[in-house]
């Protein structure tokens, strides 16, 4: 297996003063999935946010693509994080956002536009305001936006969440041809989700201060 692209130890994070991720290691591989599972408060969210340089955290060591860092934000460029909110704006159109997601990227092509409304199962939606979409249909505007990413890691904070059948399965699909690809993607979920033929991980994270 290629060397890590994320390799971390002794990785400690705070909320609120008390510890929630303790002397954490953590290795994460070009073209491998790993699955971050664990009850409600055992600090996943937490996690990936202190991984994207969005929360502080101490380090013993921090590598990025094999080379030492001081700083998750000095790699923070590299990867896409989709946290569990959406990043949807109410005010704008399904057609106004995901135009705004391809701006994050400037490489990003807005001819993809017509064939991810199909994918997304919003085609015939692009005139309407965010605010009347459901939950699902949210998800999948805010999802879109792994479409337009250069991103070597995505983070996603249960990504299948409020989705139905069919978009679980074009996720897990977009997801599958990543890794494929040589991505590599760490994602939180409490839902069965199968990766057939991918190289997959699951870590158990558990509340600090309850017994193993």
């Amino acid at each position: 297996m290629a060397d890590p692209l994320l390799n971390i130890a002794g990785l400690n994070c705070e909320r609120g003063g008390d510890p929630v991720v303790v002397n954490m290691s953590l290795q994460l591989h070009p073209g491998e999935i790993l699955h971050l599972a664990g009850p409600n408060g055992a600090g996943k969210t937490t996690l990936m946010r202190a991984l994207c340089g969005l929360l502080y955290a101490d380090y013993s060591r921090l590598e990025w693509n094999g080379m030492q860092v001081s700083s998750a934000l000095e790699y923070a460029d590299e990867l896409l994080y989709i946290g569990h909110r959406s990043s949807v704006r109410d005010r704008l159109t399904v057609h106004e956002n995901l135009q705004w997601l391809a701006s994050l990227n400037p490489a990003a092509s807005l001819e993809l536009l017509p064939d991810l409304l199909q994918q997304i199962k919003l085609a015939g939606y692009e005139d309407e305001l965010a605010s009347s979409l459901s939950a699902g249909q949210k998800r999948r505007v805010a999802l879109a936006r792994l479409q337009f990413s250069p991103a070597l890691l995505w983070v996603l904070d249960e990504p299948f969440a409020s989705l139905d059948v069919e978009g679980v399965e074009l996720l897990q699909q977009w997801i599958t041809r990543f890794v494929n690809e040589g991505g590599s993607v760490l994602y939180s979920t409490h839902q069965r989700v199968d990766f057939p033929g991918c190289h997959y991980r699951r870590i158990d994270m558990q509340v600090q201060g309850e017994a193993a």
